[in-house]
């Protein structure tokens, strides 16, 4: 767990290739109601990759494919 107050987080790779991208998500995304992030990001036509499982958490794409998962804490 990264403690940040706002956004805070950078993810910067000048390594990019098809080959080094995440098939299995490196971290998760906290988010307090997983139902609304869910809606934000289907509204923002990200890949989503899962619809939302358990009630908890869902997967989608990064915009250079890498797999990212937002879980309800």
């Amino acid at each position: 767990v990264i403690p940040m107050n706002g956004t805070g987080i950078v993810l910067d790779s000048k390594t990019y290739s098809k080959n080094t991208l995440f098939k299995t998500p490196a971290f998760h995304l906290n988010t307090n109601d997983i139902k609304e992030a869910y809606e934000y990001m289907k509204q923002k036509k990200v890949e989503l990759t899962t619809g939302i499982q358990h009630n908890h958490w869902f997967t989608f794409k990064d915009p250079d494919g890498n797999h990212l998962i937002v879980c309800q804490c």
